[in-house]
C-alpha cells in the first residue's frame, strides 16, 4: 500500500486545522474567563463604592436633619422670647398711654457710678433734683426707642446663638 503524499499532506493539514481551532478555542476561553474576572472585580468595586456613598449620604442627611431640628428649636425659643418681650413692651406702652406709668430719668454720679435718686419721693416732678419725668408723648417716644433697641438686641442675640450652634455642629462633624 502506497500512501500518497497528498493524503499525508491532507492529514497533516486536517490535524493542523483541528489543533489550531482547539488552540483558538482554548485561548478564547482563557481570555473570556480573564475578562469575566476583571468585570466581576470592577462590578464589586463599583458596588462597594456605591454602598459607601449611600452610607455617607445617609449620615450627611441625618446630620442635616439634626441641624435643621436644632435651628427650628432655636427659632421657636427665640421667637417665644421675642414675643414675650413684645408683649411686655406693649403692656408698658399701654401703661404710658393711659398714664398709669411715667418715664423718669434718675441722675447718677458718673464718677462714682452711684445712683443719686431720692427713694422717699415718689413723684417725678420737675422740682425733684434726682429725677426728671417726661410727658406722655415724650415717654412714648423714649419707650419706642427703647423697644427698638431691645428688639435689635434680641435679633442679634438670636443670630449669635444660631451662628455659635452652626459652628459647633461643623466642628463636631469633622
Amino acid at each position: 500500500m502506497m500512501v500518497s503524499y497528498r493524503h499525508v499532506l491532507l492529514g497533516y493539514l486536517a490535524v493542523a486545522l483541528v489543533s489550531g481551532g482547539a488552540a483558538i478555542g482554548i485561548t478564547r476561553l482563557v481570555y473570556q474567563s480573564k475578562l469575566d474576572a476583571t468585570e466581576l472585580g470592577h462590578q464589586m468595586a463599583l458596588n462597594a463604592i456605591s454602598a459607601q456613598a449611600f452610607i455617607d449620604a445617609t449620615e450627611k442627611l441625618a446630620q442635616l436633619q439634626k441641624a435643621q431640628d436644632t435651628a427650628h428649636q432655636l427659632d421657636v425659643a427665640y421667637n417665644q422670647r421675642l414675643l414675650n418681650e413684645q408683649n411686655d413692651s406693649q403692656r408698658l406702652r399701654d401703661d404710658l398711654l393711659t398714664e398709669r406709668r411715667r418715664v423718669r430719668f434718675a441722675s447718677a454720679d458718673l464718677a462714682t457710678c452711684q445712683l443719686a435718686i431720692n427713694h422717699t419721693a415718689r413723684t417725678g416732678s420737675v422740682g425733684d433734683v434726682a429725677a426728671v419725668g417726661l410727658t406722655r408723648k415724650g415717654g412714648l417716644i423714649v419707650h419706642d426707642i427703647r423697644t427698638g433697641i431691645k428688639r435689635d438686641r434680641a435679633k442679634i442675640s438670636y443670630l449669635q446663638g444660631y451662628i455659635r450652634d452652626v459652628i459647633d455642629q461643623c466642628k463636631a462633624n469633622k
